[in-house]
């Protein structure tokens, strides 16, 4: 457990300046892909589970997430324009390869996230990305499973060309800008009728700011991605909504719940210009240029978001619609 810093670090390390030798699958092929299967056992399995949002996000096609005993007994109908993501710490899981087996057989390019260099997973895969977290010695596998989160999304920020993920990365000062909700969560367990067809998900949830964030329930991060430390913080009452957009002139631009669209220097922290729009913002905003001008552009509009912040941040106002694009732009 107390390694985890370090598997963090030893698992991004060189591998975000976006280096096709140093990421499996350019960005071209994974465009290519009609459906990913992830399969995997015990704790890989759960790993894959957050690897499903992700490269379904970044992606957008459909994921499986397979418990790998399982998988080559159902029969699945998997096709050669498929990809089959395997994941194991050892790369000798024995139900992982045979499910391995299985997708090359139906012509799927296999991509084994793996931490045992020339493993066996590691040689029967088309692309494998490394883990590097070291001897994974505790049965309880902190380490590997860190490891293993960090890898998928590494990968799906690596196929991520429309910023679809909440972080942004500052190539100029090699940090990542993180957008955080101070946010906790109980899950309250209710009484459901043990019959077929009842239960559904057989839980009630309640979400309020963390204590210890004094009412700043919205928090925007820096870290240096070579010291693994936070460069800097920003908090503010309401929640960032957008994901965070970097651009090379050094700028960090991100919307929140109260309407706000904002720009950070993104080596200082500091807030260089805002602007306050008809409705909160949501979304990922985008660069792009005409001619010689760039220009940002957001959206805005309640969404789904609702019901959640009318619950957490009652005071801040909040349209029931405004649904809009907005384009800015930059000066030289």
């Amino acid at each position: 457990i107390l390694e985890q810093p370090e598997v963090i670090e030893r698992t991004i390390s060189g591998r975000l300046a976006g280096i096709e030798s140093d990421l499996p699958i350019s960005k071209e092929e994974a465009r290519k892909f009609e459906k990913i299967w992830i399969v995997a056992c015990g704790t890989a399995y759960h790993a894959g589970l957050f690897g499903k949002d992700v490269f379904e996000k970044v992606l957008g096609v459909p994921v499986s997430v397979e418990l790998a005993s399982e998988f080559r007994y159902r029969e699945p109908i998997v096709g050669k324009n498929d990809l089959g993501i395997v994941i194991s710490q050892s790369g000798e899981t024995m139900d992982t390869i045979a499910a391995t087996e299985l997708l090359k057989e139906n012509d799927a390019h296999v991509l084994a996230f793996v931490n045992v260099v020339g493993s066996s997973l590691a040689r029967m895969a088309d692309s494998v990305l490394y883990l590097h977290v070291g001897p994974e010695i505790g049965v309880a596998s902190t380490k590997a499973y860190l490891g293993m989160l960090i890898g998928q999304l590494l990968v799906a920020k690596h196929w991520d060309e429309e910023n679809k993920l909440n972080i942004s990365y500052d190539e100029i000062n090699r940090s990542l800008i993180i957008p955080l909700h101070q946010l906790c969560a109980d899950m309250i367990g209710r009484k459901v009728e043990r019959i077929e067809g009842s239960g559904g998900f057989g839980a009630d949830s309640k979400s309020y700011a963390l204590p210890s964030a004094n009412g700043k329930i919205g928090k925007l991060i820096s870290v240096d991605v070579d010291k693994m430390s936070i460069n800097w913080t920003h908090e503010q009452e309401a929640m960032f909504l957008t994901s965070s957009l970097s651009t090379a002139g050094g700028l960090t631009f991100i919307g929140d719940l109260d309407r706000y669209f904002k720009a950070f220097n993104s080596k200082t922290g500091e807030l260089l210009w805002e602007t306050r729009l008809g409705s909160a913002l949501h979304g990922f905003p985008i660069t792009y240029a005409v001619g010689k001008k760039q220009y940002i552009a957001v959206t805005s509009g309640m969404g789904v978001f609702r019901a959640l912040t009318a619950t957490i941040s009652p005071d801040i106002y909040q349209p029931e619609n405004g649904n809009a694009i907005y384009v800015f732009e930059l000066k030289k």
